[in-house]
């Protein structure tokens, strides 16, 4: 797992030791950009497969894994 995508950012895995990284849209809805150690990524977005995954420019294809589902916090219950 190299992390997750919430809020607009690259939320990397703990053994990264990286901050989150900002991702800017580019160009049309399924282009993405990111700038990471000083060299700008692209990304595009591919929802052919069975699976959503995100090819970026260096060749690095990202699988979208199964949904986890996360505990809600304690009072945040809908009824």
């Amino acid at each position: 797992i190299v992390g997750r995508i919430e809020g607009g950012c690259i939320i990397w895995h703990r053994s990264f030791q990286s901050p989150p990284t900002r991702l800017q849209e580019a160009g049309d809805e399924h282009s993405v950009e990111m700038e990471l150690e000083k060299r700008t990524y692209s990304g595009r977005i591919d929802l052919t497969g069975p699976r959503p995954r995100l090819i970026w420019s260096d060749g690095e294809i990202w699988i979208r894994a199964e949904a986890v589902s996360r505990p809600r916090p304690e009072g945040s219950e809908r009824g």
